[in-house]
């Protein structure tokens, strides 16, 4: 269930970078008590499943984005 709440961040925010802090305060709430190394851990959950390899870019040092052209 995480992940879905994880990709609607991801749509409601597409071309726009996120960082992990932010991700995490969006998809699982300011109260959230974990690393932010559990949305890289999501994010690759969702770009198999998805098959969107290449449409979640990896920022480096920052976040993620998901970028579509259309």
């Amino acid at each position: 269930p995480q992940e879905w709440s994880l990709l609607e961040v991801l749509i409601r925010n597409v071309n726009i970078a996120l960082s992990r802090d932010k991700l995490l305060n969006m998809a699982w709430g300011y109260d959230f008590d974990g690393d932010a190394r559990t949305v890289d851990v999501h994010i690759v959950k969702l770009r198999k499943k998805l098959g969107w390899e290449e449409q979640i870019k990896t920022l480096y040092k920052l976040g993620y984005r998901l970028e579509t052209t259309a």
